[in-house]
């Protein structure tokens, strides 16, 4: 036992160190009897696997979170300057420029920019209320506020008063110690005079420098300056991975998060240095983001991203340290089909272990980026081999379809069966379901148990129900996506006037949108510098729509006008639009309804009521549209223009740039489970930074001296150390020069 304690004694444990700052391998010691001890780390517990090289190695780890295995300093930072306003108990230090006339007084008349001024306010939120502090060592700060393109700084002048001057005046006594309160963001000011030290207060509306003594040093604490900003921040290291995605506005919401998840990770050890590469644990086959994982179903999920893949071993081994790629098996559970705009056939699995077979209701399709609609003529749609689906009474299945609008959140897979002696396929695509449906099972359950509310159905052409498609192994079926029309004849991008079309007038159309009560107007525009006014001309009656391109922003407004009570109702919203880019609006109203919104490129920025008693049968524009007062026929500023005397909903105003081909609908990954299959990942250019060509040269120069050989058998000698040493040196090594001295 004692030889055994002596051996292990000997022993070295395998050192980990992170090339990352700050960040180290998380490890613990066991001590044993014999004074000796082994080191433990986190990172090889439950090693999956590991592949040597002559000097490096790889290691596989399990499948855990990074902070399972590295652990890091959590650091408090200091700024090295903060923009803040100074709170002096409710009074904010405001900047203000010094007055000729005020410097005049005093005997001042040259190089009046050189002096500032300031007041107090109580509003910190100005310009003039934020000033910039710089932090230097020990403790030292100074104050300054830029303003007309120079630096005031808060000084100290020759009658030791303070108040804002530039650098340029010569003055020195612009530096003061702190003393900084974190809890509350108070800093306390002071400068020496005559070897005691003042501290900083506001006196009426002066800041003043009072000594500091031990008979009034409490007095230093009851006058704060609190800051807007802390000085100091906590730079918390979550080494974690995350799958964010971005809203609208590029921020990351917090509904649009996953943190913390589940990777496996490849170490490359090479001295005293370990790489870290994260695996692609989140990605699917196709190395695509998709919310897929159809083997994840808790409700609390916002992505199902996690566990797409699982690596399980290094695949194959590396003969030389200059191989630059390095192959890792995984398996994964789930199938991926990329759907693209348009028609997409695909076959399902032969094998969908853990199910059966899977409703299209309990896939992740939805969660993959699945498009709905209230109809199936836009909607995300699925079709079946099997056409031959129908029931007793005539009614025949057309396709599966995402019920739902694109603005909303709540959607769900239903099937549509139509009447085809009754109406067209295409009409059944269409058209409306004929109830407000909710698909819940209890009310197909009323249906189909009540032989009254079913003898009334057969007067209908169309109806929907929460879908009963199934995928099944091998089954074969068509994805289809929106795409942009080939030819467009929508209604909401054609111009409304009747005699346009037989006469070539496009004039007094306005009447025709008057009489029916509502229109819709949407055009296209670009993002650039150039200002616009779109309105309807009118005589002196305050009424009609105006789009006014202004600057960075975008000013809709229209206004009704009511001849009964002589008044106007002005609705009316400013928004900026996207520089440099094509930007797409819609406005519609529906004077018999009561409603009007304003829509930008992708999101509804105004929507409102009114009341339709009061607007019904009364003009809502009192001339055509006019660009400049140009006829907007005439000019190219704005494109793609539609006028139409329908009210066009706000799903089909979401919808209008992707028919008209101004955009295009992402393509999606959808998965089907597949049992447990496996697949290769290749890690490329693993060597090309840290191989030894860089680090330690495997090419040497072989030097032969004190040697006495004729000329001649020097090639023979040469030839033969060059042929025999391949034999007798480490595998990489190769001679770069020979030279024989």
């Amino acid at each position: 036992m004692a030889i055994l304690f002596d051996k292990l004694s000997s022993c070295e444990s395998v050192s980990l160190y992170s090339n990352l700052k700050d960040v180290g391998f998380q490890k613990f010691s066991r001590y044993y009897q014999g004074d000796y001890n082994l080191t433990f780390y986190n990172a090889l517990s439950g090693i999956v696997d590991v592949k040597n090289k002559n000097y490096t190695n790889f290691l596989l780890t399990r499948n855990t979170k990074i902070s399972n295995i590295l652990e890091e300093e959590n650091q408090i930072l200091k700024s090295n300057s903060l923009l803040t306003n100074l709170n002096f108990g409710g009074n904010f230090l405001t900047f203000q420029n010094a007055s000729p006339r005020q410097l005049g007084l005093l005997g001042i008349y040259h190089e009046n920019e050189y002096y500032g001024n300031y007041n107090f306010s109580t509003n910190g939120n100005s310009l003039l209320t934020n000033f910039v502090v710089t932090l230097k060592a020990d403790n030292v700060c100074d104050i300054y506020q830029y303003y007309d393109y120079k630096k005031y700084y808060l000084t100290r002048n020759s009658d030791n008063e303070l108040n804002f001057y530039t650098k340029n005046l010569g003055l020195t006594a612009y530096d003061f110690k702190y003393i900084y309160s974190r809890s509350n963001r108070a800093i306390f000011l002071f400068q020496t005079l005559s070897g005691t030290p003042h501290f900083v207060r506001k006196s009426g509306n002066l800041l003043t420098l009072s000594p500091s003594t031990s008979a009034n040093k409490t007095s230093i604490y009851s006058n704060p300056i609190y800051l807007s900003k802390d000085i100091y921040a906590n730079f918390d290291i979550n080494p974690n991975t995350s799958y964010v995605e971005y809203g609208y506005d590029n921020t990351i919401p917090d509904t649009k998060i996953l943190k913390d998840l589940e990777n496996n990770y490849l170490l490359h050890r090479e001295n005293d240095s370990t790489d870290i590469i994260v695996l692609k644990n989140q990605l699917s086959q196709e190395n695509t983001f998709t919310s897929g994982n159809t083997l994840l179903s808790s409700q609390d999920l916002k992505f199902f991203v996690d566990g797409m893949r699982n690596y399980t071993s290094i695949f194959n081994d590396i003969d030389t340290e200059k191989d630059e790629t390095l192959a890792l098996n995984y398996v994964f559970y789930n199938k991926t089909y990329q759907i693209f705009p348009g028609l997409n056939k695909f076959t399902a699995p032969d094998n969908m272990s853990p199910f059966n077979r899977i409703n299209i209701n309990d896939t992740k399709f939805v969660e993959s980026g699945a498009f709905g609609y209230p109809t199936p003529e836009y909607a995300d749609k699925v079709y079946r081999s099997d056409v031959s689906v129908s029931y007793d009474d005539g009614q025949t299945y057309l396709c599966t379809w995402l019920s739902g609008s694109p603005l909303g959140t709540d959607k769900v897979w239903v099937d549509r069966y139509y009447y085809p002696n009754l109406i067209e396929k295409a009409s059944a695509l269409i058209g409306d379901s004929t109830f407000n449906i909710t698909y819940e099972d209890a009310v197909e359950k009323l249906v189909s148990s009540n032989t009254f509310i079913q003898d009334s159905l057969l007067s209908f052409t169309l109806f929907d129900k929460k879908s009963d498609m199934l995928f099944i192994p091998s089954g074969k079926y068509t994805y289809e996506r929106i795409k942009a029309k080939e030819q467009i004849n929508d209604p909401v991008v054609i111009t409304p006037c009747q005699s346009l079309a037989t006469t070539g007038n496009n004039i007094n159309y306005f009447k025709q949108l008057n009489d029916a009560g509502k229109f819709t107007v949407k055009f296209y525009f670009e993002g650039d510098g150039n200002s616009w006014k779109f309105k309807s001309k009118r005589n002196n009656t305050d009424g009609g729509l105006t789009i006014e391109k202004r600057g960075s922003d975008l000013i809709f407004a229209m206004n009704l006008y009511n001849p009964g009570f002589i008044e106007t109702i002005t609705f009316t919203e400013t928004v900026a639009y996207k520089p440099s880019q094509r930007n797409f609006i819609c406005v519609s109203i529906d004077s018999i309804v009561g409603q009007l919104y304003f829509f930008l490129n992708n999101q509804i920025i105004g929507f409102y009521s009114f009341d339709k008693n009061e607007f019904y049968g009364k003009r809502l524009v009192f001339g055509d549209f006019v660009l400049n007062d140009v006829d907007i026929f005439t000019q190219n500023t704005l494109l793609k223009i539609g006028i139409t005397s329908e009210y066009t909903s706000e799903n089909l105003a979401f919808i209008t740039p992707i028919l008209d081909g101004e955009s295009t609908i992402d393509q999606i990954s959808i998965t089907l489970p597949c049992g447990m299959r496996n697949s290769t990942d290749t890690v490329e250019y693993l060597q090309s930074v840290c191989n030894n060509q860089t680090y330690k040269s495997n090419f040497v120069n072989v030097f032969i001296k004190n040697i006495e050989l004729q000329d001649s058998d020097m090639d023979g000698l040469r030839n033969r150390i060059t042929s025999d040493i391949v034999d007798r040196s480490p595998l990489t090594t190769e001679i770069n020069t020979l030279t024989i001295l």
